[in-house]
């Protein structure tokens, strides 16, 4: 496995995960029932990634899953994609786009390529 395909496939996981998470935190919770060990396990696992204990259930339900398969046309299409920023001489900082946006709707307004 190439690095682009590993990194596609950590994106996609990492977007699956988030979706699952922002689910499960609008979802009805039940209370389930472990041993002590278990509960300070997850609790400690969880406080080591920084997320809560249900979002990291969410995260092992998800890796459990196993791979997600991404469609040629949609690889081929995040390829263009990228192929296309990297061709940009420059990449504009946020203050820059910012101030940019400010000058809409008035005489100093110019093209994006043209400021």
């Amino acid at each position: 496995m190439d690095g682009r395909t590993s990194d596609r496939r950590q994106y996609a996981l990492l977007w699956i995960i988030g979706a699952f998470s922002a689910m499960l935190r609008s979802m009805k919770t039940q209370t389930i029932e472990i041993d002590d060990v278990t509960a300070n396990a997850l609790r400690q696992r969880a406080d080591e990634r920084g997320v809560s204990v249900p979002e990291l259930l969410a995260e092992l339900l998800v890796l459990e899953a196993g791979s997600v398969r991404a469609d040629s046309d949609e690889i081929a299409e995040l390829d263009r994609r990228w192929k296309a920023f990297e061709a940009q001489k420059s990449v504009a900082s946020n203050d820059e786009v910012v101030r940019w946006l400010e000058t809409w709707g008035t005489p100093a307004f110019r093209n994006w390529r043209d400021r």
